[in-house]
């Protein structure tokens, strides 16, 4: 209980009273320390709102997917979820990574052998591991929309 305290105390009430609205779990509200919700851009024709949220350190991957959905259940519309960060800290870039392909195996098979696969970083340099020419197609027909995934989810410029 007392961290907590520590965390609600440091916080901005604004971006606490946020939070708790939208119903994140209390175990991930020290991640948004330092954090703000920068903007959110709402689109009436498509009743999309896309938040733009500045953050101190990237999110591990199942932080980043509860925010996204309890952003999703209070509002009840189509959410688009953009971080703002501005370290270089990639050593969370392989959940990302993995969740993509793991997105892309659903639709289609050819993805499913990148589960898990060898993912190193150096600086904002990313290597993923390919075996033969086959797989390296593969990947390079994806690599733009990782990217720009990636972007989504607070990491610039990654290569």
């Amino acid at each position: 209980m007392y961290k907590e305290d520590v965390v609600r105390c440091s916080m901005d009430d604004k971006q606490l009273k946020f939070l708790e609205t939208i119903g994140i779990n209390e175990d991930y509200v020290k991640y948004f320390e330092e954090s703000t919700v920068e903007q959110v851009k709402v689109d009436k024709n498509s009743s999309r709102f896309h938040f733009i949220m500045k953050i101190k350190n990237i999110l591990d991957i199942e932080v980043y997917e509860d925010l996204l959905d309890c952003l999703k259940e209070a509002f009840s519309y189509d959410i688009k979820l953009t971080l703002n960060y501005d370290g270089d800290d990639y050593s969370k870039v392989s959940g990302y990574i993995n969740k993509i392909i793991e997105d892309y195996s659903k639709d289609s098979i050819r993805y499913g052998v990148f589960k898990d696969r060898k993912i190193e970083t150096i600086k904002n340099k990313i290597n993923f591991y390919v075996y033969n020419k086959v797989e390296e197609l593969n990947i390079q027909s994806k690599e733009k929309d990782i990217i720009d995934k990636l972007k989504i989810y607070g990491f610039k410029n990654p290569i």
